[in-house]
């Protein structure tokens, strides 16, 4: 999950140059390298950057998830990106193991974008019945996210308007002020159909303020 301090391409530069080193210094985590970089490509709205970034991952025997799956979401293919995930699970590698929780909550965000109700909740309930296995803020951010989903699509605005709040405070917590603005976006979206234009107004400029602050023109 993306955190990042200062600009986007300062992060960037960062991320380029450690894959310089980690060339002749540690080659087998290159493909987690060329995977954050393509976290930073998705931020920043560069997606053709993103997908060449990580499918470079992948090939370096890397698993790029969740990013790859929340880059075919922007890019309308949801069914693409729900595959993707469930495959990822399967894996029994170390990157995939490690990142498990991530792909996890991610998966039934996307399930319940999907109409997939049941794999939604399924997810939800592997992540919240183990809370010591994923006590991290990511997770839990993420987790909050999916349930907001789940609600949303079941006409539980107001819930889903709590899960989101939740989700901000995780992601600010832990500094990742992207991943806090993208829980804005759709806040803001919900507060509208609830009638509240003031309260989305606030969440709305709250998103600009972090969009010029990383330079991110998405």
């Amino acid at each position: 999950v993306l955190g990042v301090h200062g600009t986007l391409k300062e992060a960037e530069a960062l991320v380029r140059a450690a894959l310089d080193q980690l060339a002749l210094d540690a080659p087998w985590a290159t493909g987690d390298a060329l995977r954050v970089l393509g976290d930073i490509h998705l931020a920043a709205g560069d997606l053709a950057e993103a997908e060449t970034a990580y499918r470079a991952s992948h090939a370096a025997g890397w698993d790029p998830q969740p990013g790859l799956a929340l880059l075919q979401l922007e890019q309308g293919q949801a069914e693409a990106a729900f595959a993707a995930l469930e495959r990822s699970l399967i894996g029994a590698a170390w990157p995939t193991l490690q990142r498990r929780g991530l792909v996890l909550a991610t998966l039934a965000k996307v399930a319940a974008r999907t109409d997939r109700p049941g794999r939604a909740r399924e997810a939800i309930a592997e992540l919240e019945t183990q809370p010591q296995r994923w006590p991290m803020a990511s997770i839990r951010a993420l987790t909050a996210e999916a349930k907001a989903e789940l609600f949303t699509r079941e006409g539980r605005l107001a819930e889903a308007v709590g899960e989101l709040q939740a989700a901000c405070s995780r992601w600010s917590e832990i500094g990742s002020a992207i991943n806090a603005a993208n829980a804005r976006l759709s806040l803001a979206a919900l507060l509208i159909q609830l009638g509240d234009r003031i309260g989305a107004e606030l969440e709305l400029g709250t998103v600009l303020t972090v969009a010029k602050k990383v330079d991110s023109p998405r």
